[in-house]
């Protein structure tokens, strides 16, 4: 059997999906007889995956500016467009949207083309396949138009945060939503919030629905708390996108000094991007004399894990306007460290007032504040929020379990499919 990965940018620098989908890769790897990665952006450089696997670089040299030249969205009116403006009238009102439309409708009429054109060139058997996409997005849908020449086609997604949450765009839009979702043979969210998600907005697919966990390896040990006087926060994401919010975080935390003028905090963020030289001026404005605060960037993995097994943690803080299910918070339970987090998203489902304490979607900087000194304020009770943050990572997040559970899933569902197949004939 053989399996053909369509991911973001993976395995290439400065990739977000790096943690989880190197082990990913390492369980495809060992279930199927080949692993072919087809990355959609081929920039910067490429590190180095397992032996067994290949890498085809062809899907994201067609879907760039180079491969598109001359196209002039020759397809703005294909059916795609079509079906989406007769659906939804309003997109001829929204230049904007209509744009947006066009363009993902040129992306998968590509897509569709490159499917055909790789499964004659590898002398592929279909049927021996499983598509996968890890994001619902332009792949998904062009892999599905091309089962039109190949109908044998195993087609899987997994699906995360902005691909799942019309909320997240610009009027709650996403192009060819319910084309995309008819052509899956199963879809797979990283939590239980979007799958329930999905299938309210699209009950005719939710059959297809199932949650699929993402998780983070055994770290090996457990991070300890604090024992000489210092509260230590940890926040680990990507400084790019204000849906992170962690200008407020910093509101938060120097509300926190405020509430305790006499309590030293340091506060480490791990994290970079465009959005990096703001928040480190902010704190240097506003963190006052009893806060340090650092922001080391992202290194890697083993630089945060290192930090978690060298340096007392008293909580793990996410204060996201919206999420799928954070890997960082996963490696921060792993870790048994309590978590203070948004109730957006996946986090409610890693989070609750065992393991630490969800704050409400849109919280104020008081509200923050407060939470993360219950934490501190209530050693005891931490205590054993550490050991809960353990346990939930065990029952939910470990990724040996989870992983494999889906590979399985991967292939029962192409098996599926086959005996469908001989039961018609």
């Amino acid at each position: 059997m053989i399996v053909v990965l369509f991911t973001g940018s993976y395995p290439y620098d400065d990739t977000p999906d790096r943690n989880f989908l190197d082990q990913e890769v390492k369980y495809l790897s060992a279930n199927f007889d080949r692993v072919i990665i087809v990355p959609g952006k081929c920039r910067g450089s490429r590190y180095p995956v397992q032996a067994k696997v290949e890498i085809d670089e062809s899907y994201g040299i067609a879907l760039s500016k180079k491969g598109i030249i001359g196209r002039r969205l020759k397809n703005v009116f294909s059916h795609l467009v079509y079906e989406d403006i007769i659906a939804r009238p309003s997109l001829l009102l929204l230049p904007y949207l209509l744009k947006r439309l066009m363009v993902f409708s040129n992306y998968v009429e590509i897509t569709q083309k490159w499917v055909c054109k790789f499964v004659e060139n590898e002398r592929l058997d279909p049927a021996e396949c499983v598509f996968y996409t890890f994001w619902l997005g332009v792949s998904t849908l062009g892999i599905g138009l091309a089962k039109k020449c190949y109908p044998d086609i195993c087609l899987i997604s997994k699906a995360h945060g902005g691909d799942i949450y019309a909320e997240r765009h610009r009027h709650a839009y996403i192009p060819c939503r319910p084309q995309s979702l008819a052509v899956l043979d199963g879809l797979f969210p990283d939590s239980d919030a979007g799958t329930r998600y999905i299938s309210n907005r699209y009950p005719e697919y939710a059959h297809l629905c199932e949650t699929s966990r993402l998780g983070v390896a055994d770290p090996g040990f457990i991070t300890s708390p604090s024992k000489d006087g210092i509260f230590r926060i940890v926040s680990c994401s990507l400084l790019k996108n204000p849906l992170k919010r962690v200008d407020l975080l910093l509101k938060g935390i120097v509300q926190a000094a405020r509430l305790r003028p006499e309590l030293r905090i340091e506060w480490h963020h791990f994290g970079t991007g465009s959005l990096k030289p703001d928040i480190e001026s902010l704190a240097q404005e506003n963190l006052p004399d009893s806060v340090s605060g650092f922001f080391p960037g992202y290194p890697s993995l083993e630089y945060l894990l290192l930090f978690y097994k060298n340096n007392p943690v008293d909580v793990f803080v996410n204060v996201s306007t919206t999420e799928g299910t954070p890997v960082a918070v996963m490696e921060a339970v792993s870790c048994g460290i309590p978590v203070v987090a948004t109730a957006v998203g996946g986090n409610t489902e890693i989070v609750s007032e065992l393991n630490g304490e969800l704050l409400n979607p849109d919280p104020t900087p008081d509200e923050i504040a407060k939470s993360i000194l219950n934490i501190w304020d209530y050693p005891d009770l931490a205590l054993e929020k550490r050991k809960q943050s353990r346990r939930i990572w065990q029952e939910k997040y470990d990724a040996d379990r989870n992983f494999q559970s889906f590979v399985d899933r991967l292939k029962s569902i192409r098996v599926r499919k086959l005996s469908i197949k001989k039961n018609s004939v």
